[in-house]
C-alpha cells in the first residue's frame, strides 16, 4: 500500500508574514541574451500595498535570471527582517529549477561534495550543477546570517479569473509544495506574479543596454564542503 504524504495548510496572509515574488525575463540585443532579474515582497496579502522591489539587468541566462532574483530576494529579507522582526519570510518563484536546488536538491549536492572529495556541486547523474556559484552564494548567505526563509513554487502566468486556470494553479501548488491553500491566496499568487512579470520585463523599457557589462554577481569559488552540521542547519533554517 503506497503511503501518500499529508498536504499542510499555511497561512501566507498574516500580518506577520511577508511574501516575496520573484521572476526574470530575457531579451535579445545585438545577438547576446540579457535577462532582467527582480523581487517584490508584501505583507500577508496585501498586494496593493508593496514594501520593497528590486530588479537587476545583466548579460545571462534565463535560468540564471531566475536564481539571481532569489538572491535578490533573500538581501531583500535580511533587509525587511530588521524592520518585522519575527516575521515569516516565504520566497515564491516560478522557476522549478531554483526552487527545487535550493529546497530539496542541494543536500545530495552538498552530500556529493564529501562522497567524491571535490568543493564542485555534482548531480545525481555525476554533473557539475548549473549556476552553483550562485547557488552557493545563496546558501552561504542564509546559513551564515541564520536567515529564516521558505521557498515556494508556484505556476506562472494563471487567469485567475477562470475557474479551470484558478482549480489548476491551486492544485499544482498543492503538488509542488505539498500544502492546501485556498483560492484568495492562489488570486494572490497570480497578482503579484503578473506584477513581477511586468516589472521585470519593463526594465528592457527603460534601459540602456549597450551599457550592460555585468553577467551578475562576481563568480566567488567557494572551496568548502557541506558539513553534515551545516546541512542540518540549513534544512533547519528553510524549514521553519
Amino acid at each position: 500500500m503506497t503511503q501518500q504524504r499529508r498536504c499542510y495548510i499555511v497561512n501566507f496572509n498574516d500580518g506577520n508574514t511577508i511574501n516575496i515574488f520573484t521572476d526574470a525575463s530575457t531579451t535579445t540585443y545585438n545577438g547576446e541574451t540579457y535577462v532582467s532579474a527582480g523581487a517584490v515582497a508584501i505583507i500577508g496579502e496585501n498586494y496593493n500595498n508593496i514594501i520593497d522591489q528590486q530588479v537587476n539587468v545583466m548579460k545571462n541566462t534565463n535560468n540564471y535570471g531566475e536564481l539571481y532574483a532569489i538572491y535578490l530576494a533573500i538581501m531583500m529579507a535580511l533587509r525587511l527582517r530588521c524592520s518585522f522582526p519575527g516575521a515569516t519570510i516565504n520566497i515564491l518563484s516560478d522557476s522549478k529549477i531554483s526552487v527545487y536546488g535550493l529546497r530539496e536538491w542541494s543536500f545530495s549536492w552538498l552530500k556529493n561534495q564529501v562522497k567524491f572529495n571535490t568543493y564542485n556541486f555534482i548531480n545525481s547523474s555525476g554533473n557539475n550543477v548549473a549556476n552553483q556559484e550562485l547557488f552557493k552564494h545563496i546558501i552561504l548567505t542564509i546559513c551564515s546570517n541564520n536567515l529564516c526563509v521558505r521557498f515556494f513554487h508556484v505556476k506562472g502566468h494563471i487567469n485567475f479569473n477562470n475557474f479551470k486556470d484558478l482549480a489548476y494553479a491551486q492544485n499544482k501548488f498543492k503538488t509542488m509544495n505539498n500544502i492546501n491553500i485556498p483560492p484568495s491566496t492562489v488570486v494572490t499568487f497570480s497578482i503579484m506574479n503578473d506584477y513581477i512579470d511586468n516589472f521585470t520585463r519593463n526594465q528592457f523599457k527603460v534601459i540602456n543596454l549597450h551599457g550592460i557589462n555585468t553577467n551578475g554577481l562576481p563568480l566567488f569559488y567557494f572551496n568548502f564542503q557541506g558539513s553534515p552540521r551545516m546541512r542540518r542547519k540549513y534544512k533547519s533554517l528553510i524549514s521553519k
